[in-house]
């Protein structure tokens, strides 16, 4: 049975680095030992380029919490605009059945516009090359059948 804050704390940050290696997104994912106190900043160690800071607590400080987000990730080596407050609500059971993650308006905005832009834009002279020539080998292929 988890005994104290330190712990329950630590016990959400494990969850959260469980939960980014089971989504494929990173299969390194980890608590940060010592988080902030090193290089590492941040309380999940990730190769995402995010700055991850997660609160397990009933009385959340919330802007406290999203300062301390925000300082992490400008003393990170990854972008200072890619901070994350990862959010538990303790009411909630079964236990981090309510998560919920804190992130700046502007860069979530971003994200929402690449999220809808091409994935591929016109193709370049060498690709155009090629799909056109392996146009020609599937048509006489096709003739061929």
């Amino acid at each position: 049975m988890i005994k104290n804050a330190k712990q329950k704390g630590n016990k959400f940050e494990k969850f959260i680095a469980s939960e980014i290696r089971d989504s494929k997104l990173d299969n390194t994912a980890k608590r940060q030992l010592g988080s902030g106190s090193g290089m590492w900043k941040g309380d999940i160690n990730t190769s995402l380029p995010w700055t991850i800071e997660a609160k397990h607590q009933k009385a959340l400080q919330w802007w406290a919490s999203i300062d301390q987000s925000k300082r992490e990730a400008n003393q990170s080596n990854s972008n200072q605009d890619n901070w994350a407050l990862v959010v538990n609500d303790p009411r909630k059971k079964p236990e981090f059945s309510d998560v919920y993650i804190v992130m700046d308006f502007w860069r979530w905005l971003d994200l929402l516009k690449s999220d809808q832009s091409p994935k591929i834009k016109e193709p370049d002279r060498a690709l155009k090359y090629d799909l056109e020539h392996l146009r020609q080998i599937a048509n006489k292929i096709l003739k061929q059948l």
